[in-house]
């Protein structure tokens, strides 16, 4: 029966080919492991910066409460107010605010109050006043009774807004204020100033709690008990920021994941902590997928080539070492069994292959 030395190269062979595929797929699965994880870095660095329009309101709600705490100081402002002199104070404060908002480049809004929550003065609505707003605006209603400043978001008619809110007294009573001043920055405006200055995209979603708060909300954009107050940019985002997200969103920050776009949702509080809205980031994170896929793509090129090297040297080491001197035996052998008994095999290959042949 003739011997196929083919046969024998294929039995050592195909084991080494198992080997060497289990090998590829271990590399291409840590490859892909190392890239999820530098993603994932990636991910979490650029996402970071989920709570940097809480930071520029609350710094903007203190210079806020500074201009307010100025604005009560003045002994002509306090006069006004105690006298419940409207004119008077607003021919008092209207050059000081335009000289502020010169050197600003905020809008700010300027408004007065008196006991127990009643709009004064609104300079940048001089016919609207004498509305009470002690319902929905607690600020004015907690400095009023407690002559303490304060300062934060709450919402307004005008939607979320970052404010600054101090007491004003006059006479010897320094304990109960004859009203209080407030200034005024839109929630709104330090997140479109945020986006000119980083590029980045954004959007606002705030909690209804009371009907006169909603004359300034987007009711179409309404997503449960979330409405719209500052709306993606056209072609970003749209019909992905659901329900789901703006709940989780108002709890803690969170990350979505949707194509090449990174959604970022957190929460928004106001003065007391307490969560009134939903801060949205959307991030086009399509350059570190590009990035990551080439570098995975990459190592495993490299790791197919060298495997593929490695394949060849295998191949040409069993060839040299094993199935040629064999093919040589058995050439040899067949020689020796017609008849031709000086027939000497070459000693070379492996040790135990040049044993075979000088045995």
């Amino acid at each position: 029966m003739k011997i196929k030395l083919d046969s024998m190269s294929t039995r050592i062979l195909i084991p080494v080919f198992g080997i060497i595929i289990i090998l590829i797929g271990i590399q291409t699965w840590t490859a892909w492991q190392n890239a999820n994880s530098e993603k994932e870095r990636l991910i979490k660095r650029i996402s970071s910066g989920h709570d940097r329009l809480m930071n520029e309101a609350q710094q903007i709600a203190k210079e806020n409460l500074q201009l307010a705490l100025a604005l009560s100081a003045i002994d002509s402002v306090k006069e006004a107010v105690g006298l419940e002199d409207r004119e008077r104070l607003i021919e008092i404060v209207t050059p000081i605010v335009k000289s502020i908002k010169s050197h600003s480049d905020r809008v700010l809004k300027v408004h007065f109050h008196l006991p127990p929550g009643r709009s004064f003065v609104r300079l940048w609505k001089l016919n609207k006043f004498g509305d009470d707003i002690s319902g929905f605006r607690k600020t004015v209603v907690e400095v009023l009774q407690t002559g303490r400043p304060v300062y934060g978001i709450e919402a307004g008619r005008a939607g979320l807004a970052v404010r600054g809110v101090a007491p004003i007294f006059w006479g010897e009573d320094t304990k109960r204020p004859v009203g209080s001043v407030e200034v005024i920055t839109s929630l709104n405006s330090v997140a479109k100033r945020i986006s000119k200055i980083s590029g980045e995209k954004n959007a606002i979603y705030g909690i209804l709690k009371v009907k006169t708060t909603a004359s300034a909300f987007d009711t179409k954009g309404q997503i449960g008990r979330f409405s719209t107050l500052l709306p993606p940019p056209k072609g970003v985002g749209e019909g992905l920021v659901d329900l789901s997200l703006l709940k989780s969103g108002i709890k803690r920050p969170v990350i979505k994941e949707v194509g090449n776009l990174l959604i970022t949702a957190s929460p928004l509080k106001d003065y007391k902590g307490e969560g009134i809205g939903v801060y949205v980031r959307f991030i086009d994170i399509t350059g570190i997928k590009n990035r990551i896929q080439s570098a995975v793509k990459g190592a495993l090129l490299t790791s197919f080539l060298g495997l593929l090297l490695a394949i060849g040297i295998i191949f040409v080491v069993v060839r040299v070492s094993l199935s040629r001197p064999l093919e040589q035996a058995l050439g040899a052998m067949n020689e020796i069994s017609s008849g031709k008994m000086d027939r000497v095999l070459p000693v070379e290959g492996a040790s135990e292959i040049r044993d075979l042949m000088t045995s």
